[in-house]
């Protein structure tokens, strides 16, 4: 005898749970994505880099991951700026990665700076999507869509039980 599938007011409650998480997600992700693409039209001024390191953190799992630290200063109508943002997103990743990038960036060497002309304190050195923008939000497409998909499988018991009911 098949076991009879939870009460649909149980399933509905679930399901909106997780939808409601992965819309946070989807927006967050969505956000950076938005922006990264905007710094693209963002313009542009020299700026000179002042020194670079690389920076060990961790991940959310506890392994190591570097983050490539590139200070460079930046004059937007008269006012000057300093920052360290390499990225739209936080840049990190292995250690010979984060070498790579800091290598391309001499200390006292000329650098192009993409500036927020509504907010000049907000720069970076390279506009665009990186690699985590991508994966973070196609992930939390698919887990979107694996979620729907168990919601809707859950609704065809129902409909084959006969029951609709609690």
């Amino acid at each position: 005898m098949e076991t009879p599938p939870p009460p649909l007011k149980s399933v509905i409650i679930v399901f909106v749970f997780f939808m409601m998480l992965l819309l946070a997600w989807f927006t967050y992700s969505a956000i950076g994505v938005a922006k990264a693409m905007q710094a693209k039209r963002w313009p542009t001024v020299q700026g000179t880099v002042l020194s670079t390191e690389v920076k060990r953190g961790q991940s959310s799992k506890g392994s190591s991951k570097y983050i490539p630290v590139i200070r460079y200063s930046y004059e937007v109508d008269s006012a000057q700026y300093l920052s360290e943002k390499y990225s739209s997103t936080t840049a990190r990743g292995s250690s010979m990665w984060a070498k790579e990038v800091v290598s391309q960036f001499p200390a006292y060497s000329k650098v192009t700076v993409h500036y927020n002309p509504e907010n000049p304190k907000e720069s970076i050195l390279k506009p665009g999507l990186q690699s985590d923008d991508y994966w973070m939000t196609s992930l939390s497409g698919f887990f979107f869509a694996v979620v729907l998909l168990a919601f809707v499988q859950q609704l065809k018991k129902y409909k084959t039980a006969g029951t609709g009911q609690e």
